[in-house]
């Protein structure tokens, strides 16, 4: 068996019950060494005594709560109050829904200023106007009265 696996064991030996490391702490003085300081950190531990409690504890324990019960509410105290916290969480969801509402997240009076400027702009004008911009095919067609004063 080696080290590792002994250690598993190592409580166990400390406390004087057999396992199946108990050859090995025999003959490893590494883990004999760990078996000794843990009986002797277990006898320490049987010799401490837990000390009494002060006499008026619970009389300056409850004092306290009494006073901290009568401070004033923080400035988020409301917060710890759940109506009013779910609440608060409702107009939080409805205030991003109504910003998200609008493309690109941006009030629409900022919107009517960014589409005047923009290729999108210029595409929806196409758009709309397409059966117009179709007819300028015909003007290409007609003679150039321009043209022939000029000539003439």
């Amino acid at each position: 068996m080696d080290c590792k696996t002994a250690h598993e064991y190592l409580l166990e030996q400390a406390e004087g019950k057999s396992t199946p490391a108990s050859e090995h702490v025999a003959s490893c003085s590494k883990c004999a060494q760990e078996v000794e300081s843990l009986r002797a950190t277990m006898a320490l531990l049987e010799e401490w005594t837990a000390p009494e409690p002060s006499p008026y504890f619970d009389q300056r324990l409850h004092a306290y709560l009494r006073e901290e019960r009568q401070k004033p509410a923080g400035l988020f105290a409301w917060l710890r109050r759940p109506a009013l916290a779910a609440g608060f969480a409702a107009l939080l969801v409805a205030g991003v829904a109504l910003f998200r509402a609008t493309p690109n997240g941006r009030p629409a009076a900022q919107m009517a200023t960014v589409h005047s400027t923009s290729a999108v702009a210029d595409l929806e004008s196409l758009d709309k106007n397409e059966d117009l911009y179709a007819n300028f095919d015909l003007l290409d067609d007609l003679p150039n009265h321009d043209a022939q004063q000029v000539e003439q």
